[in-house]
């Protein structure tokens, strides 16, 4: 097969990959603390003959490039949005909520749209329970309703009174650890690569009332799906043109014996 054909092929499929990613980005911008996905073209060393014919020093061709596509999260923090909602909590800083998942596993997250369930406790908007200081949920009583605050430090007060909790922030030293779950959760796909550790007091402020809103960038992506387009049909033209040049060679030369 034309190398320049596959190249110009390979490139229109990473390309597609960009497209999705673009897409997912837009989908996803107005949810609170969602982390955009990056995009970027790689390339990978491709051995165009076998190893004995790569030896020999009449080899003509040692190896071609191809082209790829390699997307990554991006944990920037996004911008904060003053709301009038007290289960409202954004992380100012590095950092994200540790919560629990079905099952007792542990995941992560900056959305801190929250609620209070039946039971008292403060949850996600999937309904997992949000960890305090002691690894157990945040829990509010009865009579409490919306009637407490939630400190830069964390500290939870009801009814104008300390209550003993402290929300959980954990800090993920290194974020190419993190596995997203989809809606703004993480979990740890490999332990001994991203090892959360508590955060210590005064590298981290909650602010309560405040969402943090995802980092996309809509003008941006959209910026950027007009790239890919043009990108990709620039590729098919590619393949076009080597197409009729190949055919052109044909119709001249005449079918070999």
């Amino acid at each position: 097969m034309n190398i320049s054909i596959q190249q110009a092929a390979s490139s229109i499929q990473a390309y597609e990959q960009w497209h999705e990613t673009i897409a997912g980005n837009l989908s996803a911008a107005s949810v609170p603390g969602y982390k955009a996905s990056k995009f970027s073209m790689v390339s990978e060393n491709i051995n165009g003959q076998n190893q004995e014919a790569l030896a020999a020093s009449s080899a003509i061709m040692k190896g071609y490039e191809m082209p790829g596509a390699m997307r990554r999260l991006d944990f920037t923090a996004g911008p904060l949005k003053h709301t009038e909602t007290p289960t409202d909590i954004a992380i100012q800083g590095d950092g994200f909520f540790e919560i629990e998942l079905p099952g007792g596993e542990l995941g992560y997250t900056r959305d801190g749209e929250f609620h209070i369930n039946e039971l008292g406790e403060l949850v996600t908007k999937q309904g997992y329970p949000v960890l305090g200081a002691n690894g157990a949920p945040i829990t509010f009583q009865a009579d409490t309703g919306l009637n407490f605050t939630i400190g830069h430090n964390g500290q939870v007060s009801e009814n104008g009174v300390f209550d003993g909790q402290t929300v959980r922030v954990v800090r993920v030293a290194d974020t190419s650890g993190l596995q997203d779950a989809g809606g703004g959760l993480f979990t740890v796909a490999d332990p001994n690569i991203a090892q959360p550790t508590p955060l210590i007091e005064g590298e981290i402020a909650l602010q309560q009332f405040h969402l943090e809103q995802s980092n996309v960038s809509t003008i941006r992506e959209m910026t950027q799906m007009i790239q890919a387009m043009r990108s990709s049909e620039l590729n098919h033209q590619v393949i076009r043109h080597y197409d009729q040049r190949l055919g052109k060679t044909i119709a001249d030369l005449g079918q070999p014996l």
